[in-house]
């Protein structure tokens, strides 16, 4: 090891143990930290007030305006109680989130759908109540929640519904009622198509004879087109097309009470207009038809899905949804979700992108890389694009290049790749002979992490370019070991085109990989990323990157120079154009800015908001026009040992209960609250 890098380990080392004494002595010893309010102690809850400090970074231009004249107060609020999220008040008045969703199973017949409804409120974080209609008439009560509202959403299995014994005709005269009246959603799924044309009676009655049934298609190619006819339902697909290569159908065709086309009078025009096919496919005459509708009904509405019914949750995964050629098999349902309880459900509130180039020096001409020229693209057809930039190069970058980073943050940014560009160095620990590449044990994959943040931190000393503490592997994604080192060093995550360690196996629990980020490895925030081949993004990786986008995950895609610029600077300009096109407003950031407000967020009925956030640094921010209470939870095992959690720069009590993290804020109207974990070894 040459003595250079000796000498910038070891300052780095140096900085990593001096660092979280001087913040632990700064929060000590800080007279505006956090001071405890005086009030009752036979309260279940305990209020603190800490002083906000409001970064321009943080913040919206229009927010900050408002701002100006007020010193904002940000309030942690510690909770006590058995649940992992706490839906707590200010003040702890208050009670736990309620069931917002009805399941109406038979407990004699097991359905595909029941166990995916029950599993799906799972996953979208909202509570579900079953009701066996096999055992237990149906009553009004029945059909209202706990604060005696009816059920925003309530689930049923066509087949189910249909059964005589087990829903009374004054049972489907209540169930009309909590829709038409009472505003409920109704999701019918499992619609599966007769040979013989037998009608769904039932169903006919609940929807008014608009849906009669379905039956099965002449269709030999599988093809779905979303509607644009009603973005709030269909979200990110809105007008959105999906093909595969399966040589039939998987779906049935739901029959209507006639086609639009022939509507003649006045009358059946208000009621055809009722109908809006969702989701349609054209069979082999090139005739469209439906396969999930959506009927309005008075104050609430009917969605009926006549889509593939062979998925089930208990033995498939929800991320095999990502095949297109599965895309109807759960999406209906996911739609339904969203539709029904809009903010009550795990979402993100903002849909990021980012292009990421990996490995070119802060230099032009390096394959051709221009990035004066680059600048201009990204300007006139809006992305950003952040520099995979390895550390070796820390002393190499031009002035002139470096002033175009320094002058444009809001177009080009830098993370970390790993460090000396030799190969894969962060393969494997031990290694075969049939291994394409070398070993690389853990202590030197240590010591290149720690070299790498040390020629970082000397590059932004030389430059003034700041960098995102997000590590991009070369090659790949490291075995996982990797990954608690870089938990040691504060890293804010790690984003690879594979996000399952070297090595490891993937999760085998119903919703892996559906969140936005994977914590199984390390318990450390593993990202994925899709490539762009030159030329732009295909169709087939377009459509995946729809997928993404619509269960919270950011838009992170990446290329090389002499392959996304291998024509030209211009060769992600129709990529760009394609994603801004998205009837969603995407917004394009650096990979630090996303990933330090990547998070989920839902609301409770008692109008506080649970945030589910993964990495050591988070960014949230109340938007909203009154001040509210946030529950935050983040999957901490404590590998490492946690010396010190910062809220705006003052150091704030939480606690970890059952491997989460758990810490509730109070933060004022158009307030943002930065939260940053700092770990030692």
């Amino acid at each position: 090891m040459s003595g250079g890098r000796k000498w910038l380990i070891g300052f780095i080392i140096g900085l990593t143990l001096a660092l979280p004494a001087f913040m632990f002595a700064r929060g000590r010893n800080n007279p505006s930290a956090i001071v405890p309010l005086d009030f009752n102690t036979s309260r279940a809850h305990q209020a603190l007030t800490v002083t906000v400090m409001v970064s321009s970074d943080m913040m919206p231009n229009a927010a900050l305006s408002s701002l100006a004249e007020e010193t904002p107060e940000l309030t942690p609020v510690s909770s006590i109680g058995p649940s992992k999220i706490q839906t707590v008040p200010a003040m702890g008045e208050g009670s736990e989130d309620q069931d917002d969703v009805l399941l109406l199973y038979d407990s004699a017949h097991k359905r595909n759908f029941d166990i995916n409804f029950r599993l799906l409120a799972r996953y979208y974080g909202v509570g579900c109540r079953g009701l066996d209609l096999k055992d237990t008439p149906l009553t009004e009560g029945l059909l209202k929640d706990a604060h005696g509202e009816y059920f925003k959403l309530i689930g049923v299995s066509a087949q189910t519904l249909e059964v005589p014994s087990l829903i009374s005709p004054g049972e489907l005269d209540l169930i009309k009622q909590s829709i038409k009246k009472g505003g409920a959603n109704l999701l019918v799924a499992e619609l599966i198509g007769k040979e013989d044309g037998e009608s769904y009676p039932n169903l006919q009655s609940l929807t008014d004879n608009m849906v009669h049934g379905a039956e099965v298609p002449k269709d030999s190619h599988a093809d779905w087109f979303v509607s644009n006819q009603m973005p709030e339902l269909t979200k990110e697909f809105t007008g959105q097309a999906i093909s595969c290569t399966l040589s039939f159908q998987p779906d049935y065709a739901i029959t209507l009470k006639k086609p639009l086309s022939l509507v003649r009078t006045p009358m059946a025009a208000e009621t055809a207009s009722a109908v809006i096919s969702v989701i349609t496919s054209t069979d082999d005459s090139d005739a469209s038809y439906p396969i999930f509708v959506h009927c309005k009904s008075g104050a609430g509405s009917i969605l009926v899905s006549a889509g593939d019914p062979y998925l089930n949750l208990n033995h498939d995964l929800m991320r095999d949804f990502y095949e297109p050629c599965t895309f109807s098999r759960l999406v209906s349902l996911m739609f339904a979700f969203r539709f029904a309880l809009g903010d009550e459900v795990w979402h993100s509130s903002h849909a990021y992108a980012n292009l990421t180039i990996d490995d070119p020096p802060l230099r032009d001409h390096y394959l051709g890389l221009r990035y004066a020229e680059l600048l201009a693209q990204m300007k006139e057809h809006n992305f950003h694009t952040t520099i995979a930039f390895e550390p070796i190069n820390y002393d190499r970058s031009d002035p002139l290049i470096a002033r175009l980073f320094l002058t444009n943050p809001d177009h080009l940014s830098i993370v970390q790749h790993g460090n000396n560009n030799d190969e894969y160095e962060f393969y494997k620990y031990e290694v075969s002979p049939a291994d394409p590449y070398p070993a690389r044990p853990l202590a030197e994959q240590k010591a290149d992490i720690i070299e790498g943040l040390a020629r970082m931190e000397e590059h932004r000393r030389l430059t003034g370019i700041p960098y995102g503490k997000i590590m991009i592997f070369p090659y790949s994604i490291s075995p996982a070991k990797t990954l608690v080192w870089l938990k040691v060093n504060n890293f804010n995550a790690t984003i690879n085109s594979g996000n399952i360690p070297l090595g490891s196996e993937p999760g085998d629990y119903f919703d892996f990989d559906m969140y936005q980020a994977i914590m199984n490895y390390g318990n450390f925030p593993s990202i994925g990323r899709r490539g762009v081949p030159p030329g732009g993004l295909s169709e087939g990786g377009f459509q995946w990157l729809l997928f993404d986008l619509f269960i919270g995950k950011p838009a992170l895609l990446y290329s090389h120079v002499d392959e996304v610029f291998r024509h030209g600077m211009d060769g992600f300009n129709q990529t760009a154009e394609a994603i801004n096109r998205l009837p969603i407003a995407v917004e394009w950031h650096s990979l630090d800015y996303i990933v330090k407000r990547l998070y989920l967020e839902k609301r409770n009925d008692d109008g506080s908001i649970d945030v589910k956030w993964y990495g050591n640094h988070l960014i949230v921010t109340n938007a909203s026009d009154q001040g509210k209470v946030y529950h935050l939870q983040k999957e901490e095992t404590l590998n490492v040992p946690i010396v010190s959690l910062t809220v705006n720069g003052h150091e704030t009590p939480f606690r970890v209960e059952d491997d989460v993290l758990l810490l509730d804020l109070y933060i004022p109207a158009m307030n943002s609250a930065e939260v940053v974990i700092t770990y030692g070894s």
